[in-house]
Formats: C-alpha cells, sequence, structure tokens
C-alpha cells in the first residue's frame, strides 16, 4: 500500500463511509465545523467521552517537573 497527500478537493474515502452511515452526503464534510463553536463543542463532548483532557498548563507543570531532574543530572 502506498501513501500519498490528498489531492485540494479530494475527499477521503473515509468520509464516503461515515457519511453512509449518519445518512448524509460526503459533500456535507466541506462545511462542516465553519464554524468555530461546533469545533470546539464537539471536541469538549469527544474529549469527555474519552475521558481525557486537552493539554494545559497543569500538564505542562507536570511534564516539566518529570522531565527537568534526568535532564540536570546529565
Amino acid at each position: 500500500m502506498t501513501s500519498r497527500s490528498a489531492a485540494v478537493h479530494e475527499t477521503c474515502p473515509a468520509v464516503g463511509i461515515v457519511a453512509a452511515q449518519l445518512g448524509v452526503t460526503p459533500a456535507v464534510w466541506d462545511v462542516y465545523a465553519t464554524r468555530a463553536e461546533t469545533r470546539r463543542e464537539h471536541l469538549q463532548e469527544l474529549l469527555a467521552r474519552l475521558r481525557m483532557a486537552q493539554f494545559g498548563r497543569q500538564h505542562y507543570r507536570v511534564l516539566i517537573e518529570s522531565l527537568l531532574p534526568p535532564v540536570i543530572a546529565l
């Protein structure tokens, strides 16, 4: 199997599969999430369902606190 970038205005086959499952045409993908609020709302729903959180300041601090000591020890 070869990999390649999609051409401009080319629809990924997965979009057609998902569209069929939702009972819509693949063309709706072009207008999906043109509202910034839609993207944010759907991201929040997905994160909640997966019990995940966006990487934020508290995550950054934990990451730095865990990575800094080994780096300093070098």
